[in-house]
């Protein structure tokens, strides 16, 4: 194949498959390289990567992508939701389900869990109702915010 500039290369026109290949030029600032990256790479990050587990009374959200969602689906203890794994990054979301198994469950968090707005962390779950908690990452803060909770009716 020829040398082409990129401005002067076909379109593609369809969606990239998972296993494209694009050009990217990374640490354009500083010292520029030309380098390669699957369409699956790039498309990570911004994917809702989703654990779900039956119950964990210890539970420990990993950092999978910018948004992750962690679930528990039929929670047997009271649980401690410990700092989340991974290496958070401003604005990072985080996700959290928990239902527990017919018996109301005391919740406690780690002190990362932060919830300077208004609602406060859920401090208990509602037997057989769902518990929803939206968190976001603040490096200024180094705390993960709750931003929302909301329950089941």
């Amino acid at each position: 194949m020829a040398d082409q500039k990129i401005t002067a290369l076909t379109e593609l026109a369809a969606a990239p498959d998972d296993s494209d290949v694009l050009v990217i030029v990374d640490d354009p600032a500083g010292s520029p390289a030309t380098k390669k990256i699957t369409a699956s790479n790039l498309n990570k990050e911004q994917s809702i990567i989703v654990t779900s587990l039956a119950s964990d009374t210890t539970p420990n959200p990993a950092r999978a992508s910018r948004k992750t969602m962690y679930e528990l689906t039929a929670l047997a203890g009271n649980a401690l939701f410990s700092a989340p794994s991974g290496t958070p990054v401003n604005g990072d979301m985080l996700f959290i389900s928990v239902t527990d198994n017919g018996t109301a469950r005391a919740l406690t968090y780690n002190a990362i869990y932060d919830d300077p707005y208004t609602p406060d962390n859920p401090t208990t779950t509602v037997a057989n109702k769902t518990l929803m908690m939206m968190y976001m990452y603040s490096s200024t803060r180094s705390k993960w915010e709750l931003l929302w909770t909301d329950e089941e009716s």
